[in-house]
């Protein structure tokens, strides 16, 4: 894994720090560049169109937004870390695509609320879009992450191509940081949509006997590139049944992939990358299909 630029978009907030400390730790290890990253929307306050924002009120939100961003830069420079800053006015996810992709980023750490429910609807997050469309793997970090050593990653897979990135990615990943590789599929049974009638035992079994041996050609390959590998077959929703076997496995970090859906196919189906890395309590590194 050659990990060489990071960018670590910032809006000063304690998911940011959080962020900021865990992309500081991966670039002491990789002797990596970090380039510090804050974009200011273009409409910094919500107002009627007849209202428009004065210039000198734009100007001062992105000359403190440039100060704060240079304390933050000083800050990683007196560690040692090599940084750079950007203060882009542009829409947030706007500003993280492309300087990725114009500085070719081998890695975005960013911070993740974790908002669920109704407040996720609403707020939405920034992390979440960027998955959907960043040209390289996004680690989300969430507010009360400290930074140590990864030793136990867990990569979910469905058994599609997007999956079998993001396990790649995995392999990578654990042979660099020396961590002990696990894989997880989680099997959701069908619903009862006849009758109320539950799905015959032996149907349930063949669905469990059918993902075992897809574990089992998963395990092959990554042994096959020289690590060690256990595979768990979890049940029920994917995301939730994901979350809570990192939790009780103790796993420092979690791989998934994604398809990277937008516009109403997004809305209909959701993403369970998106989700994966919302309740999971630890990092999450999702690599999309633009990240291949």
């Amino acid at each position: 894994m050659q990990i060489r630029e990071i960018v670590v978009p910032v809006d000063f907030s304690d998911c940011s720090r959080a962020a900021l400390a865990r992309a500081s730790s991966l670039a002491e290890r990789c002797g990596a560049h970090l380039h510090l990253l804050h974009g200011v929307p273009p409409t910094p306050y919500p107002a009627p169109v007849e209202f428009g924002i004065p210039t000198s009120v734009t100007e001062e939100i992105v000359s403190g937004a440039r100060a704060k961003l240079a304390e933050w830069a000083r800050e990683l420079e007196s560690s040692g870390r090599t940084v750079s800053q950007e203060t882009a006015l542009r829409a947030p996810v706007d500003a993280i695509v492309d300087s990725a992709r114009a500085r070719g980023a081998d890695l975005i750490v960013m911070g993740t609320h974790g908002h669920t429910g109704v407040k996720h609807l609403l707020l939405g997050s920034v992390a979440e879009r960027t998955l959907r469309t960043a040209p390289c793997p996004v680690l989300t970090v969430k507010e009360d992450d400290t930074p140590g050593a990864v030793e136990r990653i867990a990569v979910c897979t469905d058994f599609s191509d997007h999956a079998a990135r993001a396990i790649d990615f995995a392999i990578d990943w654990a042979k660099t940081l020396g961590a002990e590789l696990h894989i997880a599929h989680a099997l959701l049974a069908p619903v009862h949509v006849y009758a109320e009638l539950p799905p015959p035992p032996e149907y349930l079994g063949e669905m469990r006997e059918a993902a075992r041996r897809e574990l089992d050609t998963e395990t092959r390959r990554v042994e096959g590139a020289g690590l060690a590998c256990t595979a768990h077959l979890l049940e029920g929703d994917a995301a939730g049944a994901v979350a809570e076997f990192a939790e009780h496995a103790e796993i420092d970090l979690v791989v998934v992939g994604t398809r990277g859906r937008s516009g109403l196919k997004h809305v209909l189906l959701g993403s369970v990358a998106e989700r994966v890395a919302r309740l999971v309590p630890g990092p999450v590194m999702v690599v999309g299909e633009a990240a291949s």
